[in-house]
């Protein structure tokens, strides 16, 4: 009995061994396995957030009970760890990572490892559900405006209808962003033909492929069918701007990166949210909330993986949510921010923005379409051109500039912008010739971390100094968790900051830095001590 036992045993350590050796090559031979990141969830399919693993790590998959008195849930954490912790079995009390002081008792039931492709902590491990995925659909990277094109987090699915799609846009200071989501396969083909250079901007049909961008449109252009449409325009009536105007988007890395304006409701005031992921990626909300929202709703745990940091409220001035929540939006001197839509049926109408320079006037021009119907134009005009619209209508149609932020929109109002003085001059210009400057993409050179001896208690920084054209900007995160409230990126410098470094602190950090032509990052660890 004793020697069937040890047989046993022998059997079983040696298929874990296999299984580690199986494991091992298959992490070795791969680039960056990305898994299902959360923690206490019902079933691994209602987690939206991925995360690339470091090297020697694969995806898991962890089952465990969790009892208060007489109610007992079986729930899943999911994510990264290293291979050679997966070798490991049995209970565990408590679940690994969970510091509670909740009266109850987590007991792990199930632990499984793969990485025989991404996102393979989906299904299939410690008796977790199937996917219901709907027939044709596509799960796809989801972030309305990104840094990089390579930094998307977030997950959705795509309908039978649509594709997984990236489109390369710019944020009101004129910064390169990406939209990675879902978009009409009838679409595809304009969305590849946006940026004739090679930028990256493309649809795809394979699992998570929006946000890779050395590959090109996979997707074929469904066959046109021609339409007939009927437009009935409503008569404009000038609107008063008594309400307050607010920005207003979602998940987005400045308050900047929207270019929406809304108008409040009469109970409403301009807000603005920080939020932190558990990545330790710090994301903004803007726009209308009621009163009383702002008042009765508390700070921190947030739905899913976001931990609300600040929240802050007001209606002193128009887009006042600009500014707040550790958000500092500096625009260059002399502009001024203006809507801006090319057709809008109504004068009065148009919600979206854009930033003028100090060259240019905020503007509206009345126009026709094709048919003849009256539509207007907002957007910027050169302050020598004000004159000639305000005159293109001596009737008093609504066409002038003016220069005070949102003042294109308000047909009471008419030309504040005077016409320069003309005067005749003749000018000889002598070029030197130019040497143009090659782009090229991000190169991380130096990673500087003062002080090189940390000890629990120190203010830490970190430069992550980079090259590139055009010039890359930096961000940082760091793996498996939120930053600290105690960190502190300036959007100047570039610098982190970590005042009073704690245990918290240590960790793996990262830097990426990007540009228009790709991006690249440098992963490093910090360690205190007393």
């Amino acid at each position: 009995m004793n020697n069937a036992i040890i047989i046993h045993k022998l059997i079983d350590r040696m298929t874990r061994i296999c299984l580690l050796i199986i494991i091992s090559f298959v992490v070795r031979s791969s680039i960056a396995l990305i898994c299902l990141d959360c923690r206490r969830i019902p079933q691994p399919y209602d987690c939206t957030t991925v995360t690339e693993c470091s090297t020697n790590e694969v995806c898991y998959i962890e089952k465990y009970e969790t009892s208060s008195g007489q109610k007992t849930w079986h729930l899943y954490n999911v994510g990264c760890k290293p291979l050679n912790s997966c070798t490991s079995s049995g209970p565990r009390l408590p679940v690994i990572g969970k510091r509670s002081t909740r009266k109850s008792v987590d007991t792990t039931t199930c632990h499984e490892c793969c990485s025989d492709r991404n996102i393979c902590n989906l299904e299939g491990h410690c008796g977790s559900a199937n996917f219901p995925k709907p027939f044709g659909s596509t799960l796809c990277y989801d972030c309305p405006l990104s840094k990089s094109s390579n930094t998307c987090n977030q997950l959705t699915l795509c309908d039978i209808d649509s594709a997984c799609s990236i489109k390369q846009t710019r944020n009101l200071l004129g910064e390169p962003r990406w939209m990675h989501g879902c978009s009409q396969k009838s679409q595809c083909s304009t969305i590849a033909h946006i940026n004739p250079q090679g930028i990256c901007s493309f649809c795809c049909d394979t699992e998570l492929c929006n946000r890779n961008c050395t590959i090109k449109s996979t997707v074929a252009t469904p066959p046109s069918t021609p339409t007939t449409a009927t437009t009935t325009m409503a008569p404009t009536t000038p609107i008063r701007h008594a309400k307050i105007r607010c920005l207003e988007g979602v998940r987005l890395t400045s308050p900047l990166d929207t270019s929406i304006v809304t108008e409040c409701g009469d109970h409403e005031v301009c807000a603005v949210e920080r939020y932190v992921t558990n990545d330790g990626i710090i994301f903004y909300n803007v726009g209308c909330k009621d009163r009383q929202y702002c008042i009765a709703n508390p700070l921190g745990p947030g739905k899913g993986d976001e931990t609300l940091i600040c929240r802050h409220c007001c209606d002193d001035k128009d887009l006042c949510n600009m500014n707040q929540c550790g958000a500092r939006v500096n625009l260059p001197v002399g502009s001024t921010i203006c809507y801006s839509c090319p057709l809008a049926m109504d004068a009065n109408k148009c919600n979206h923005i854009t930033l003028c320079d100090r060259d240019s006037a905020c503007s509206i021009k009345q126009t026709q379409n094709l048919i003849g119907k009256p539509r207007w134009s907002h957007g910027c005009s050169e302050k020598t051109q004000c004159a000639t619209i305000a005159q293109s209508n001596p009737q008093g149609i609504c066409s002038f500039c003016c220069d005070t932020e949102l003042c294109n929109r308000n047909c009471t109002i008419r030309s504040t912008i005077a016409p320069p003085p003309t005067t005749t001059t003749t000018t000889t210009t002598t070029m030197a010739p130019t040497t143009p400057i090659p782009l090229t993409a991000p190169i991380i050179t130096q990673t500087v971390i003062r002080p090189t001896n940390i000890k629990y208690g120190d203010t830490v920084t970190i430069q992550c100094i980079a090259t590139g054209n055009p010039k890359p900007t930096i961000d940082f995160m760091v793996k498996g968790r939120r930053l600290g409230a105690n960190v502190h990126v300036d959007p100047t410098t570039h610098l982190l900051t970590i005042s009073n470094f704690l245990p918290y602190d240590d960790g793996d950090y990262r830097c990426y830095a990007a540009n228009l032509l790709g991006d690249v990052h440098t992963d490093f660890h910090i360690q205190g001590h007393p």
